[in-house]
């Protein structure tokens, strides 16, 4: 049984070798939170909100800082815990793990990891992937460190993957959106001017359910659907289209074939009650390390996010799409 591992893409401290954090300084990586204490190569994350809140967070988490394998499913989700936005979730099968990464689903994000993953065309579940998370200080045209409202550095943060050409150069992109009315517009909302990008999101939303279409027929896929907002009835919000029912049928067929396989890193552990020895000597109780969801953490991973209008709010032209069809890609 192969393990699942949860990876979430992160900006943390960047490190000397000694594991002392540089001041000022941050790098990407996967984080696994929650791992046991003390693991070799983890880390521990512990803190506060300011006051009068009284959250607190204290957990360990490993960090790689490259995911390599092949693509097996890409979906877009909305997780159940109270406050949750939408997430990007890409799983990579390597030998030894089926290795989930999770991301913020915004249009950057989908953008990104959309224009690099059609750059592989019908050659995507063959190639083997080589991902990490990008993270740099932000520069203007004229090379000069971008800065935010507080006058601090602003840092982008972007997935990629390693000796793939995108689909879209930057200024091809450019020339379709214009073409095709995917630019960004500025609008007005209680006085202040915002982005609105519904067009372009509604574009790779499409793109990304045509690409779960094409993965649906190749060997390797693993429709892990769970809290998928395209693999289920209802409307997905961007406009982007879902799969049908005949399709959410067939990847729960192939979840239920495979699922035997694969172990979630989570789930109940029974425990014999005849494994019970009322002589034995007590033992120390262990104090379970267990991530808090705070608003400090995710404003802290989030802030450098430019533009942060509700992602996942209804567009303004919110007819469904069926299908995808650009020259001879499959999605």
């Amino acid at each position: 049984m192969k393990q699942i591992i949860f990876w979430d893409a992160k900006k943390v401290p960047l490190r000397d070798k000694s594991g002392n954090e540089i001041p000022g300084e941050f790098t990407g990586v996967f984080s696994n939170k929650g791992c046991p204490p003390n693991t070799p190569g983890a880390y521990r994350y512990a803190g506060q909100m300011p006051a009068p809140s009284t959250v607190k967070w204290d957990y360990w988490a490993f960090e790689a800082t490259v995911i390599r394998g092949h693509l097996r499913w890409i979906d877009k989700i909305m997780p159940t815990f109270s406050g949750a936005k939408a997430q990007l979730v890409l799983f990579v099968e390597s030998e030894k793990y089926l290795n989930r990464i999770q991301i913020r689903y915004d249009v950057n994000n989908l953008h990104d990891i959309m224009n690099g993953l059609c750059g592989l065309g019908k050659a995507l579940p063959e190639t083997f992937l080589n991902v990490n998370y990008g993270v740099w200080k932000s520069k203007d045209k004229n090379g000069q460190f971008k800065l935010t409202d507080k006058n601090e550095i602003r840092w982008t943060q972007k997935l990629q993957f390693a000796d793939v050409d995108p689909e879209f150069d930057f200024e091809g992109w450019r020339d379709k959106a214009q073409r095709d009315g995917l630019e960004w517009e500025k609008i007005t909302v209680n006085g202040k001017q915002i982005w609105t990008y519904d067009a372009e999101l509604k574009y790779w939303d499409g793109r990304l359910v045509a690409m779960q279409r094409f993965l649906l027929d190749t060997p390797g896929v693993l429709p892990f659907t769970y809290g998928s907002m395209i693999a289920c009835e209802g409307l997905n919000p961007s406009g982007g289209g879902n799969l049908t029912t005949a399709e959410i049928a067939q990847c729960a067929r192939i979840y239920e074939r495979v699922k035997a396989e694969y172990r979630m890193p989570f789930g109940r552990v029974d425990v014999d009650a005849d494994s019970y020895d009322p002589n034995a000597v007590a033992q120390p109780a262990h104090v379970s390390q267990s991530v808090v969801k705070s608003e400090a953490e995710y404003t802290e991973r989030y802030a450098e996010t430019e533009f942060t209008p509700d992602p996942v709010a209804p567009p303004k032209n919110s007819q469904m799409i069926e299908g995808f069809d650009d020259d001879s890609l499959p999605f």
